[in-house]
């Protein structure tokens, strides 16, 4: 992922001022308050279907300058 600022969310299509950053993956991930936000609703909801969640069920989707997106992860099914 090419370097991009801490200050700004690297959410794509955001240019908002970063108020969190996260680590996913091993990576540092600037985001601004209705994305970090948005990550947490969906983590939340993982959990009271699963009775757990982390931030290891979100898979990094890498973008073009340094931009991303996350996606849970599915879980397996026996």
């Amino acid at each position: 992922m090419p370097k991009r600022s801490l200050e700004v969310c690297g959410y794509k299509g955001c240019g908002e001022a970063a108020q969190y950053i996260i680590e996913v993956d091993g990576k540092s991930l600037p985001l601004c308050k209705d994305h970090y936000r948005s990550i947490l609703k969906r983590i939340e909801a993982r959990a009271a279907d699963a009775g757990t969640a982390t931030l290891d069920q979100l898979s990094l989707i890498e973008g073009e300058e340094g931009a991303f997106s996350l996606i849970s992860r599915r879980e397996k099914k026996v």
